[in-house]
């Protein structure tokens, strides 16, 4: 599973709009009038947010310049676009107004050749279809993007010439060209920066719902390069609000869904009058978690946690805050006195003491894409398809470097290795060694994090502390720590005052942290 942090944002909620939307669909007495007319009714109206993906788009562009554009240099081009990631829609603004573009929803289950077609066909006049693959050419041709045509032209003046040539055996053959009949904005223009126009916070209004990410992101990158020719890169998942009226035709069931409001808060050199920007709760980062190696998985939304919210532990905070967090987050510095960002930790500990949870709050802390293997999936499928496993992780976390690797209970692969242990369970640690031994020479930052209930099963090869540069113990919590984990798994539930953390924290001792947490999951199941 790969895990990625994204920061979020959020467009403001304009109170104005909001009131003038739900007029719109239905409080207002023409509206309801017209409902009269068409024999409908209102039956909701819902407000929700559509999880818009930003991308920075970065490309090199030729420009003329001189008197008669004879000096020829490079540039680089920047922009921002937003895409909905829960119907694949391309955001827009013209004159106020949110326009979407259906072309990527309509290319994302075809070939990606197709995409790049089209791209160069909306950067050039027209290509002679001779050039261009039929298959695109078909696929394009079935969406509408595409005209082909000839030359008027060379088609007058071909007749001509065989009308004035008669003796020659063949008619002169025009070739076909074929021109993109797109209507999309071009690559620089600033109405796809949605910022540009539109106030954005860090706040979310908490009577809206979220719509979920239904398409990958990887996929939509993809599109967004090929189309537009330039490095794509996700910055950040900002949540567009909006109003949509469902509808009742009389003694029928179904509803029928009516256009979507923005109630957005124009920035103050576009608004005619200033608005009354709706409050709201703090946005947090979410992960998206997709799987590893499956072409187009769609990413799963997660909330995601930091070292505040590790109770106690903070020796075992700072030294990974020094020795990993901080290199990878300050390549350029670490680079100049000689360390490595990256690296491998062994955690290790009795179950249930926080050894996974604080290898994913390091997520929270470094912001990096995050790969968790779960190493009972990985042996349960033999050896060779083990391997080829194991190498596609790291493999895609040397791609998306500085990245973190975490393996749970990694004694199941890399334990001790015996005489009386099968050709197969050998392979598979000498195999992990390999791996390992690869991150180690490749000019990449990658953390690898292991976790073990018993460090002594594990192979000496392995555990040795050229490959483990640092070895963690995860003691079970003391007293103290048990009061604070209380606390940190109760701190957004409506407690009495009367509870006594210190007593609950004298009553639990031999508790686990986990232990701890399902006590607290639990109270919060049966508030009456």
């Amino acid at each position: 599973m790969k895990i990625q942090r994204i920061d979020t944002r959020a467009f403001l909620v304009d109170e104005n709009l909001e009131k003038k939307g739900k007029s719109k669909f239905g409080g207002g007495i023409l509206r309801k009038f017209l409902n009269f007319l068409s024999g409908e009714e209102l039956v909701e109206i819902k407000k929700s947010y559509r999880p818009l993906a930003r991308f920075k788009a970065e490309r090199i562009e030729k420009v003329q310049k001189g008197v008669a554009g004879t000096e020829i240099t490079y540039e680089k081009r920047e922009n921002y676009f937003y895409v909905d990631m829960s119907n694949a829609d391309l955001y827009y603004i013209s004159k106020n107004r949110i326009i979407r573009f259906e072309i990527l929803r309509r290319l994302i289950d075809l070939p990606r050749t197709t995409a790049k077609t089209l791209g160069r066909l909306m950067r050039t006049a027209f290509i002679y279809r001779e050039e261009l693959d039929e298959n695109d050419v078909f696929n394009l041709m079935n969406l509408g993007f595409i005209s082909i045509y000839q030359s008027t032209c060379l088609t007058v003046f071909a007749r001509l010439w065989d009308e004035l040539n008669p003796e020659q055996e063949r008619p002169t053959l025009i070739k076909d060209r074929v021109k993109s009949i797109v209507k999309i904005p071009r690559f620089n223009d600033d109405g796809y920066d949605l910022s540009l126009f539109l106030e954005v916070g860090d706040i979310i209004c908490e009577d809206y719902q979220k719509d979920t990410i239904k398409y990958p992101i990887e996929r939509i990158s993809e599109l967004l390069s090929d189309i537009f020719d330039a490095k794509i890169f996700i910055e950040s998942i900002t949540f567009m609000p909006y109003l949509r009226g469902f509808y009742r035709k009389r003694h029928k069931k179904k509803s029928k869904a009516k256009d979507m409001y923005f109630p957005v808060c124009f920035t103050s050199k576009f608004h005619i009058r200033k608005p009354r920007i709706k409050k709201g709760e703090k946005l947090k980062p979410i992960a998206l978690c997709t799987e590893i190696g499956v072409e187009g998985s769609v990413p799963i939304e997660e909330s995601t946690i930091n070292f505040s919210d590790v109770a106690d532990l903070e020796n075992v905070k700072k030294e990974i805050m020094e020795s990993i967090v901080y290199p990878l987050l300050n390549p350029e510095l670490a680079k100049e006195f000689g360390k490595k960002g990256g690296g491998a930790i062994l955690l290790y500990g009795p179950p249930g003491c926080g050894k996974t949870y604080i290898a994913k709050a390091t997520i929270g802390e470094c912001g990096l894409p995050f790969f968790n293997v779960n190493i009972s999936d990985l042996i349960s499928k033999g050896v060779k398809a083990e391997a080829e496993s194991l190498h596609k992780v790291f493999e895609e976390a040397a791609r998306n470097s500085p990245s973190i690797i975490f393996f749970d209970e990694i004694d199941a692969i890399g334990g001790r290795r015996t005489e009386a242990m099968e050709y197969e369970e050998k392979m598979e640690i000498d195999q992990f060694l390999m791996e390992m031994d690869g991150v180690e020479s490749l000019s990449k930052d990658i953390l690898i994090i292991a976790a073990t209930n018993m460090p002594w099963n594990i192979d000496p090869a392995l555990r040795r502390s050229v490959r483990f540069t640092k070895q963690i113990f995860i003691p079970p919590p003391d007293k103290d720590a048990r009061e604070e984990i209380f606390r940190v798994h109760t701190r957004d539930k409506p407690i009495s005052r009367n509870v006594n953390f210190k007593k609950l924290a004298e009553l639990t001792e031999g508790y686990a942290a986990s232990d701890i947490k399902a006590i607290c999951d639990r109270a919060a199941e049966i508030p009456w």
